[in-house]
């Protein structure tokens, strides 16, 4: 389609469970509500069915005002070339200044009740509607198993963030390891993504991706 796509990786990072300083929001009642009736448990999710000592609840705002008055720490991160956010419809929230932002969101209680719980697990399919598996996945679960960091990417990380290379020290000591091989794809995952980007990632982009402008009060 002769487009380049303009990754956010710390935004698709925290979409696959790593540690950011973003939120992960969502547009979709639905999407917030399968994640308050479930609980994750080594990288799954299971629905709520002991409300003994569980209370369901949501977060509400409205992303406007958040666009209007806290537009320095609400990111519209926008699309990514990854199947995970989308189907989330997910937006990211930067919670570096968290305090400006959480009176901004009004905490709603839910019913306590096993049959709803279990209707909206399996109305996802059991989460994998909003987990779909992907190659963007499987390197997230590499590079958490793994322990190895490498050593190009540390220092662009280092560059942009302004981070002190003495907390390398303290990377090797939790047990990571540095290397200065470059993050191997191999001839297989190359065809797999390609196979993703033309059968799902284009058809996407082609019927569901449109442009709507933005403009902020002065």
């Amino acid at each position: 389609m002769g487009l380049d796509f303009d990754f956010d990786l710390e935004a698709l990072a925290q979409h696959y469970e790593f540690k950011t300083n973003y939120l992960d929001i969502t547009k979709n009642f639905a999407v917030a509500l399968f994640f308050a009736y479930t609980d994750c448990i080594n990288g799954r999710y299971y629905p709520i069915q002991d409300f003994k000592q569980y209370n369901p609840h949501i977060y509400v705002a409205s992303i406007g005002t958040l666009q209007q008055f806290y537009r320095d720490n609400f990111k519209v991160v926008g699309f990514q070339v990854s199947q995970r956010p989308y189907a989330q419809q997910a937006m990211a929230l930067d919670i570096e200044n968290l305090a400006k932002v959480k009176n901004m969101f009004a905490k709603i209680k839910l019913p306590q009740n096993e049959y709803f719980s279990v209707g909206i697990y399996n109305s996802f399919k059991k989460g994998y509607s909003l987990f779909v598996p992907d190659q963007l996945g499987v390197y997230a679960n590499r590079i958490k198993t793994e322990n190895v960091l490498y050593e190009n990417l540390i220092e662009q990380y280092f560059k942009i963030f302004k981070i002190k290379n003495s907390i390398i020290e303290d990377l090797i000591k939790n047990g990571y390891k540095i290397t200065k091989d470059k993050f191997d794809i191999t001839k297989q995952e190359a065809e797999s993504m390609h196979i993703e980007i033309n059968n799902i990632i284009k058809p996407l982009i082609a019927e569901k991706i449109g442009y709507r402008k933005i403009s902020f009060p002065k």
